[in-house]
């Protein structure tokens, strides 16, 4: 299996939500259990790469990358995305590249990028009891970035998304901004290049008195 390294430099977050963890997934056996939810999403799935005999789906670029997950009491993994460092090569430069249209966008040593975000088929629907209001997997997903971005000094994070995705997200109060017009992917998926301002998000949410950036910006040690 790839190693993951563990990058000098950059601190790890571990935080609990409802009974759920959020945290770096360093271990070799969470990194398994992480490449085996991606393999069951993007191999068996949605077919966007190819089917392992050993069940676990892993690219050159995971050496390089930061792992984060949600996990259960029983360690399975609900929840996964990794992050590209700023000075690492971003899929954003060479496979999504089509995905900009010709737009510019700025590297610098605040920004990072997140790819292979996925949530286990039967934690979709679930819902985690907050003091901002009910929040599925993926927010919590999301909860953990922002609080690494802020261990980290890093200002905004990229991704590309799933055009119905991205507006899912402003719907839910994420700093969404679309960066270029959605494209078109070989397997019909509209995809969209969206950056996320953190400090902005902080701005819009704080001058609303939002419960929603009060429950972002906290974290519960304790288990």
């Amino acid at each position: 299996m790839l190693q993951v390294a563990k990058f000098e430099g950059y601190s790890d977050i571990c935080f609990f939500e409802q009974g759920l963890v959020i945290k770096n997934l360093n271990s070799t056996r969470d990194k398994e259990v992480a490449y085996r939810l991606r393999h069951k999403v993007f191999a068996e799935e949605l077919g966007w790469v190819a089917e392992q005999d050993d069940c676990m789906e892993i690219d050159e670029y995971d050496r390089e990358m930061v792992f984060f997950g949600v996990m259960d009491k029983q360690g399975e993994v609900l929840g996964y995305l990794r992050v590209a460092l700023p000075e690492h090569k971003f899929m954003l430069d060479r496979e999504f590249s089509v995905v900009l249209n010709g737009k510019d966008f700025q590297r610098s040593e605040q920004l990072i990028e997140i790819t292979r975000l996925c949530v286990m088929p039967k934690a979709r629907k679930m819902q985690v009891s907050t003091s901002g209001g009910n929040q599925f997997i993926s927010s919590l997903l999301f909860k953990g970035i922002y609080h690494w971005c802020l261990a980290n000094n890093i200002h905004s994070c990229c991704m590309v998304v799933e055009y119905k995705i991205f507006r899912l997200l402003r719907m839910r109060g994420f700093p969404c901004e679309q960066v270029g017009s959605p494209y078109k992917m070989p397997d019909g998926v509209m995809a969209v290049a969206a950056s996320f301002p953190w400090r902005k998000f902080e701005q819009i949410h704080h001058e609303r008195q939002s419960s929603f950036i009060q429950w972002f910006a906290s974290m519960d040690l304790a288990a």
